[in-house]
């Protein structure tokens, strides 16, 4: 797990204010009895609804005023994306931007196949009373509207499944029956042209955006979910068995100390079923944390192996190398305020694991939990800089490094090398500030060139701090498996994107989900390769060519102002329980379009002296799930931000595709 800090070391966990606009704000949802003949209801969703209403009233204080409650009759169709778009156009004496809202689902779910984005896929659904199933990608739209007006500080709860093998044929109707909280999709009511008034009432805002409750990336709200989506969700003696778990866990902890992230790993463990805890923001405080990071450290779980020796569970994966040093605190010091003592990577290091040995000095209860936190990078070359010969930046260059500062902003790894053809950049001084050229051939050779915004030489802080962010951009860009397992079993499609409908532009953006693709194929031998048109959509295809699941983490490296932007975040570990794998083995995953999706990408070239445009497109792939948070940055040059038949254990494994993205005003000639 990673840890989101504040530049001096610390987690802002609580809202700036107490008034009352700014306290929770829940919808919960609890659904019995269903409109549909010779079917078994359920006997918990109801109770564990006003169970979870209880637990906000009685132990988070939450007027129950701010909390609405939709119970069998009430939690229609209409009822509960009213409810949601109601929480996004209140006002903010209601509801405050950045406020905690929580959004609570006890009832039956569904899934039924479906084509989308031109391909045959399976959408999930919410099963209201009225049995008109409402689909994840129109309760992810929902969200990302409630998002967009009011913080992307939300939780969703969801005590249901997908899958309804345990509902047929089902008899017995005692309430203390284990049931299945899942409904056949043939009692399912489902008709695409309800949501076409919607479709016009939300407008989604442009960007990079999350939909979908069930994605993995999204970065709207943070899901908690009953199991995975094959699975099934039960219900027994009148409660559903993982808000039972769920309330058990928030009744003994308290959401100050308790990040997402934790949830998992101190639920009590439920049999057969898998619960899912998804989003970007995993490492906040539950529903009331904001942990807007300056920096993000990379992080992770320990386990001794003896008084002097421990595992961490990260590795190469994360980027972790020989000589790197980590800070170990106890689990509970959410503030990281007192180190207990240090370790010193050692090797060989595993893609999900490293050896380290504790210095000397440490001593530690073995019965306890600690977390281990990076403070030095291990031994890499990270970036290699080109300075001219006889440039006073030399000067200034020599004084950083034998200055702490060197060591607080990790600049050890910097290499200067005598040619500009073997340089990632070029650093000399113009006047008294110091100006970067990009030197990197990976993007030159197609006639890409930049220069970035000067950086003034009079704040020594500053400048580290943008040598820093420059070193972390090629670190992540250059970082991949040494010994190549997966990429060649992963391809890689890119291509133009169309309503298959005749719709109008206004209302195009808002029907993203039904977008296909349009040949060609613009990604041959993993390169992308494309005249830009503005203003139209774009998607990516993965095809996972091999016999094992994989968690892929998408990023796009910019060359215009070094920023790595996350574009699909996969599910970062699922503790005790087994986690979900977005690509599945001979599956695939589309990002743009379709039910399990991301928002499409829409390009320009914003520099009008420039025909054309390089980035690069990195693509992690990982057999586990693991965190990759520490990899996204701002531009460094915005100094201002703040008893089973016996099956061998696979390898743990683990690469990384490097893309390069053409983008061309015009065509090659």
């Amino acid at each position: 797990m990673t840890y989101a800090m504040n530049g001096d070391g610390t987690l802002n966990i609580s809202p700036s204010t107490t008034s009352e606009s700014n306290l929770l704000y829940a919808l919960i949802i609890g659904i019995d009895t269903y409109n549909v003949n010779d079917f078994l209801n359920l006997h918990g969703a109801t109770a564990d609804a006003q169970l979870f209403r209880t637990y906000l009233i009685k132990h988070l204080s939450v007027p129950e005023s701010r909390i609405k409650l939709l119970l069998d009759t009430e939690a229609t169709r209409a009822g509960i994306i009213d409810a949601l778009e109601g929480i996004a156009n209140a006002s903010n004496d209601e509801i405050s931007s950045g406020a905690p809202i929580v959004v609570f689902y006890a009832g039956h779910g569904t899934e039924r196949e479906d084509v989308l984005g031109g391909q045959k896929t399976k959408i999930q659904m919410l099963v209201p009373v009225d049995c008109a199933g409402i689909p994840d990608f129109i309760i992810g739209m929902l969200l990302d509207h409630v998002a967009h007006k009011k913080g992307d500080n939300i939780t969703v709860i969801f005590d249901c499944c997908n899958s309804a093998s345990g509902t047929r044929g089902a008899t017995d109707n005692s309430e203390s029956a284990p049931r299945t909280r899942a409904i056949p999709p043939e009692r399912v009511v489902y008709d695409k042209t309800l949501d076409n008034d919607l479709y016009k009432r939300i407008r989604v805002s442009k960007g990079d955006k999350r939909y979908g409750f069930g994605n993995g990336g999204v970065k709207s709200h943070m899901l908690l979910a009953a199991c995975r989506s094959f699975e099934e969700a039960k219900e027994v003696n009148g409660h559903g068995v993982f808000t039972s778990a769920l309330l058990k866990l928030f009744n003994d902890k308290p959401p100050t100390v308790l990040r997402y992230c934790d949830i998992l790993d101190q639920m009590d463990v439920i049999s057969g079923q898998n619960p899912q805890c998804e989003g970007y923001n995993h490492e906040r405080m539950i529903f009331n944390g904001k942990c807007e990071a300056r920096t993000m450290k990379l992080s992770c779980d320990v386990e001794f192996r003896g008084s002097t020796s421990l595992v961490l569970q990260a590795g190469a994966a994360q980027g972790i190398t020989t000589g790197a040093k980590f800070a170990l605190f106890d689990s509970n010091d959410n503030s990281f305020a007192s180190v207990l003592g240090s370790a010193t990577v050692g090797s060989p290091i595993q893609a999900f694991n490293a050896p380290a040995t504790l210095d000397a000095s440490s001593k530690f209860d073995l019965a306890r939990r600690y977390v281990a936190v990076q403070t030095r990078l291990g031994i890499k070359e990270d970036l290699r800089l080109y300075i001219p010969r006889k440039d006073p930046f030399h000067a200034i260059y020599t004084r950083l490094l034998k200055s702490d500062i060197a060591d607080e902003h990790k600049l050890y790894n910097i290499t200067l090398v005598e040619h500009k053809s073997l340089a990632h950049l070029e650093a000399s001084m113009s006047s008294k500030e110091l100006v970067f050229k990009l030197c990197d051939t990976r993007a030159t050779k197609y006639g890409f060139s930049k220069s970035f915004k000067a950086v003034p030489t009079d704040n020594d802080h500053k400048l580290a701090w943008v040598l820093n962010g420059i070193a972390h951009y090629y670190r992540e860009l250059d970082r991949r498996n040494p010994q190549t397992e997966l990429d060649n079993y992963v391809t890689l499609e890119f291509y133009k994107l169309k309503d298959p409908e005749d719709t109008s532009e206004d209302d195009l953006k808002d029907r993203w989900i039904f977008f296909e693709p349009v040949q060609p194929n613009f990604c041959n031998n993993n390169i992308i390769d494309f005249v830009i048109e503005e203003e139209c959509p774009y998607g990516f295809k993965l095809t996972n060519n091999s016999s094992r699941d994989l968690y892929p983490y998408v990023f796009i490296f910019d060359n215009n102002d070094l920023s790595i932007e996350s574009y699909y975040m996969g599910p970062t570990s699922a503790g005790q329980y087994e986690g979900e794998p977005p690509l599945k083995a001979r599956g695939v995953l589309t990002l743009g379009h379709g039910s399990n999706s991301v928002f499409p990408r829409s390009y320009e070239i914003k520099d009008d002296h420039q025909d054309i445009d390089v980035g690069f497109l990195k693509i992690f792939l990982t057999t586990n799930p693991i965190n990759l948070n520490n990899v996204s940055q701002k531009s460094p040059f915005d100094v201002t931000r703040s008893s089973k038949p016996f099956k061998p254990k696979p390898k743990d494994k683990w690469d990384a595709l490097t893309i390069p993205m053409i983008q061309r005003k015009r065509s090659a000639s």
